[in-house]
């Protein structure tokens, strides 16, 4: 019998077959997110070039509908630049909706119209555009080359994009188209800025003929059978119809074959043989170098010249003349051979010296039956004698609004017109020293605009003028009415008109004035709005500047260092066993003075200020000094009272005088005698009398003198 082993037997992964297994999952998460992320990217891409697409094809409309103002110069409304429309210009035109200005890379577009010489044959003018994004595709720092291809793809053809190693170059598809690139930053160009063209030289058009004519085709058409009308002019080798031929204006070709009508309001001219089947009608001059051949009625409005026979099936009618080797016809003949008839009736009657202008070699008939022949400009008889027309001298004419010169010419013959304004042509006939208009064509020159006044508006309203001045003309005019503004007048044809216009008060000035900052003051002078002034300081010191707006001034720089604080206005007190007190007014740092007690005690101090801070010195303070008189008796009579004075009472024992306080006094044998001396205000302040407290006698020097009562000085 076999033993089991302990152990049993696990199942499961080892760490490294684990380690493999998330290896491979990040990964395939990596390429995963990474495939995604690439998605968001091209569809970034996608998206940008269907707006490049939309914004060129309204590029290559605004071209289209404005082709000749473009190519002429002429200003377009609504297109300040008209070589370099904007996102919101064209959207604003109709050209272009649901297109932000702004690309999905953060920047803008540009728009480049150019002019191009076309060299022909026909020469002409073209026009090229490229549109462009302002900010390149860039990935990490580097060209974004898969967005861009991305986009290229998209938007088709006429995409392309500058490259890290060309960047001054827009690249077509597989290099099929180059230009230069007009992004730059510093005069240095961008790699990866994404670009379209269009207009008549981008892929898909230039393959289509201009309606202008400068791009011919390069083939036959074949118009499947339908008819073409509308035909001013037609110049063909060979034009062969089916149908009905209807022409507008001159028709040139080597040959015609019509199978049904043939009708042409201008001239027509073949250099081969006209064969219609059916009518032919012509509103001008029909030429045919080869044989002409007409089934139906031939109705010529103008003449007729064939150098082979002409052949109908039906009627002949011309208004003009008819050269030809053979013909039957009803109207004017004329021919390079001879003229054999047995009678011929001139039905146009004429006045001999009539005249004839423009018609020199024609023959008709007087009244009379006579033979009139038109020589020199007028209608002449063999048997009358005419004296020589007069010549025409050279002069200026107007007509249809153009103007021009006329050479020297002579009698019956014809003159062009010298243009000198506007452009076109004419013909005048010489009649006998007399001008005649025959034709012409004028396109008037444009009309200047005449000096007048404008008035336009801003925050104020403005006015100004301008002289004469030239179509195509334009100038900046001022305001001249006080206010400050300026606008822009353009002369178009004779209208005027007015941009750019701006208009605002003038500035007031400001008044002079004090002023205070950082701590310090002072006076500012009077000033004009913008001017900057210094101010005077009158505390403190440093400097400081202020500026004038409109009026108010405003503190601009300086410095400051402040003057120290005053000693504010208070009432001081002082005095040890009274107390006196008195206003001290606001005082400056560093200044005294002295202040006397206000109140009923008497004293003064000396107020000083330092920084702000009030010391008191050398005060005093006292009880005023009083009189208070006790009245009493002088040999049994009563002494008044008097408040305002003292009472001093002197006794000589001699009769005579003496001398009290300097005065002389009579006394009596008892040398009695009551004197006032000293005043007394009316608050009781002692006052003293000047001079001793004695009465003299200068004769015997005997003093007797005492007061009467009580005088106390407290």
């Amino acid at each position: 019998m076999k033993s089991r082993s302990h152990f049993s037997r696990q199942f499961g992964f080892t760490l490294i077959e684990l380690s493999i297994a998330l290896a491979v999952m990040i990964g395939i998460a990596s390429i995963k997110l990474w495939a995604d992320a690439r998605a968001m990217v091209d569809d970034m891409a996608s998206t940008q070039a269907d707006d490049l697409v939309a914004i060129s094809n309204a590029v290559g409309n605004y071209q289209t509908q404005y082709f000749d103002k473009l190519i002429g110069g002429t200003a377009i409304t609504g297109f300040p630049a008209p070589l370099a429309p904007t996102v919101a210009q064209l959207t604003a035109g109709g050209f272009l909706s649901n297109v932000s200005a702004n690309n999905l890379y953060g920047g803008g577009y540009n728009v480049q119209i150019q002019t191009v010489a076309v060299p022909g044959p026909p020469a002409g003018t073209d026009l090229r555009a490229l549109t462009c994004l302002t900010t390149p595709i860039i990935s990490n720092g580097r060209v974004d080359r898969p967005s861009l291809g991305t986009a290229v793809n998209r938007a088709g053809g006429n995409a392309g994009f500058s490259t890290d190693t060309a960047p001054g170059t827009i690249n077509g598809s597989e290099g099929a188209w180059t230009a230069t690139n007009p992004i730059t930053v510093s005069s240095t160009p961008q790699a990866g800025i994404l670009c379209m063209r269009s207009g008549y030289g981008s892929s898909g058009l230039s393959q289509l003929t201009r309606r202008d004519g400068t791009t011919p085709p390069t083939a036959n058409w074949n118009m499947g059978n339908v008819n073409v009308t509308g035909i001013g002019n037609l110049g063909t080798s060979t034009m062969a119809t089916a149908s009905t031929a209807t022409i507008g204006g001159v028709a040139t070709t080597t040959g015609i074959v019509n199978n049904g009508n043939l009708t042409n309001s201008g001239t027509l001219t073949t250099t081969g043989t006209l064969t219609a089947s059916s009518n032919a009608t012509v509103g001008g001059t029909l030429g045919v170098t080869g044989q002409t051949t007409t089934r139906g009625l031939a109705n010529i409005a103008g003449n007729i010249t064939n150098s082979g026979n002409t052949t109908l099936s039906g009627t002949l009618d011309v208004a003009g003349a008819t050269t030809t080797k053979g013909i039957t016809n009803t109207g004017n003949i004329s021919t390079t051979g001879d003229v054999v008839t047995g009678r011929m009736q001139l039905t146009t009657i004429v006045a001999n010296g009539a005249s004839c202008a423009g018609f020199s070699g024609y023959q008709a008939a007087t009244a009379a039956g006579s033979l009139a022949s038109c020589i020199n400009g007028t209608w002449q008889t063999p048997s009358a004698s005419v004296p020589p027309p007069n010549p025409c001298a050279a002069t200026s004419v107007s007509f249809s609004g153009c103007t021009g010169n006329l050479p020297y010419t002579t009698s019956g013959s014809t003159a062009n017109v010298t243009m000198t304004t506007g452009t076109g042509w004419a013909t005048y006939s010489c009649s006998n020293g007399s001008w005649a208009y025959q034709s012409g064509s004028c396109t008037p020159p444009p009309v200047n605009c005449s000096a007048r006044s404008f008035s336009w508006s801003g925050s104020a309203s403005c006015s100004g003028s301008v002289g004469t001045t030239s179509h195509g003309g334009g100038q900046w005019i001022s305001s001249t009415n006080g206010n400050n503004g300026d606008a822009y007048v353009s002369c178009n044809n004779g209208t005027w008109s007015i941009s750019n216009t701006s208009c605002t008060a003038p500035a007031v000035g400001c008044s002079a004035t004090s002023v205070s900052f950082g701590g310090c003051s002072g006076n500012v002078p009077s000033a004009s709005s913008g001017q900057i002034v210094n101010v005077s300081m009158t505390s403190g010191s440093g400097w400081g500047q202020y500026s004038c707006n409109n009026g108010s001034w405003s503190y601009y720089s300086g410095s400051c260092t402040p003057p120290p604080p005053k000693c504010p206005g208070g009432t001081q007190y002082w005095g040890s066993s009274v107390t006196c007190a008195a206003w001290a007014p606001e005082q400056a740092s560093g200044s005294g003075q002295w202040l006397t007690s206000a109140n009923s005690y008497e004293g003064s101090i000396y107020s000083s200020c330092t920084n702000g801070v009030r010391s008191l010195s050398n005060g005093t303070c006292a009880k005023p000094k009083r009189y208070v008189y006790n009245p009493t008796t002088v040999e049994g009579h009563r002494i008044a009272h008097d408040p305002n004075r003292l009472t001093l009472v002197c006794q000589k024992h001699y009769p005579g005088s003496v001398n009290i306080y300097g005065e002389s006094v009579a006394t009596d044998y008892r040398g009695v005698n009551i004197r006032y001396c000293g005043t007394i205000d009316g608050n009781l302040n002692c006052s003293p009398p000047t001079g001793t407290n004695t009465c003299t006698d200068p004769a015997f020097n005997s003093v007797g003198c005492w007061l009467m009562g009580t005088v106390v000085c407290q």
